[in-house]
């Protein structure tokens, strides 16, 4: 019990910013304590990580996963940092890239070009930021800063349609 008095606060806070999704705060309080459990088992601090942010990852997943189980996830969850697991739904019920650079992916058209060829190729050719940057003839610092500005603008684009 005393456990859970400890890091309810972080299960709580993380739980939060997925509350927009139109479901039960306390249902996200609960899959984010089962994460919060899960870390606590496999957690080992001779790793190095403090537990709370190895904690949140595992709080985080077990939250995204219960959301994606439920449709209630939007087509790309920009909150994701690049070491976890992006979650997709598909909308058209396929993924398509043409030659053109035009994305029917769940990118908005209204993307900078540039930022749609690097989100398609990560999210959806699962392409590492190296492999992008060599496809499309910059560095890999640029691929990066692109993949943070798209994502910056999916959040954002986000945002706006909630309102």
């Amino acid at each position: 019990m005393r456990f859970i008095e400890e890091h309810i606060g972080l299960v709580k806070s993380v739980a939060g910013k997925y509350a927009v999704y139109g479901v039960s705060f306390d249902d996200l309080v609960q899959e984010g304590l089962m994460g919060l459990f899960e870390a606590k088992k496999n957690y080992d601090p001779g790793k190095g990580a403090k537990f709370s942010t190895y904690a949140t990852y595992h709080i985080k997943g077990n939250i995204l996963k219960y959301l994606q189980k439920e449709k209630k996830i939007p087509v790309i969850d920009a909150d994701i940092s690049e070491s976890e697991e992006i979650i997709f739904r598909e909308k058209s019920g396929k993924y398509e890239y043409d030659s053109e650079t035009r994305c029917n992916a769940g990118i908005p058209e209204d993307f900078p070009e540039k930022e749609k060829q690097v989100l398609y190729m990560l999210f959806y050719e699962h392409k590492t930021l190296k492999e992008i940057a060599e496809n499309l003839g910059f560095t890999r610092e640029r691929a990066r800063q692109l993949k943070q500005k798209a994502l910056r603008r999916l959040r954002i684009n986000r945002k706006l349609t909630q309102l």
